[in-house]
């Protein structure tokens, strides 16, 4: 089924347009059925269930920057894995240097490559402060976890409790 609600609204949370495989063909219009849109101005957290555990490498966010149309890159990223959902360790962060802002249309990629495989069932990409254009995130390992599977509670990774709106609610 095609998705029709590109638009200059923001995309529902529920579109599974982030995790389909599909890169945008086009960085010259950001109103297509790939990019996801969010208006920014504030911290933006995606949550991906990978519904078991399985053994993660790396972690790339796609995405757009058009400085002539007001769409930069995030000013900070931080990526977090977890196993419980519960408890999450930051695996990767980085800051935007405003010295290499595009100002045509630009694929940015990240990729953050992990010293080794981690048992994680959970991703969380959390981006602050721009309007952004999104499309693809991934999260690349295996299913299976081995005995060479390190585990997030014996990584020297920052830990967070994150509890959502319906949690805290409870």
């Amino acid at each position: 089924k095609k998705d029709d609600s590109y638009s200059n609204v923001p995309t529902d949370p529920s579109s599974p347009r982030l995790t389909d495989g599909k890169l945008s063909p086009t960085v010259e219009s950001c109103y297509n059925e790939h990019w996801f849109y969010s208006p920014g101005g504030g911290a933006m957290d995606f949550f991906y269930d990978i519904g078991y555990l399985s053994s993660v490498e790396t972690l790339t966010i796609s995405l757009l920057e058009y400085k002539d149309w007001g769409i930069a890159r995030p000013e900070d990223v931080s990526v977090f894995l977890s196993d419980d959902g519960k408890t999450w360790y930051r695996v990767a962060m980085e800051t935007r240097n405003n010295d290499e802002i595009n100002k045509k249309g630009t694929r940015i990629n990240y990729e953050y490559k992990l010293d080794k495989a981690y048992a994680a069932r959970f991703v969380r990409f959390r981006m602050e402060g721009a309007m952004m254009f999104i499309d693809e995130f991934e999260a690349i390992g295996t299913k299976k976890v081995t005995n060479k599977t390190a585990r997030l509670a014996d990584s020297e990774f920052c830990t967070s409790i994150f509890h959502t709106n319906r949690e805290s609610a409870e």
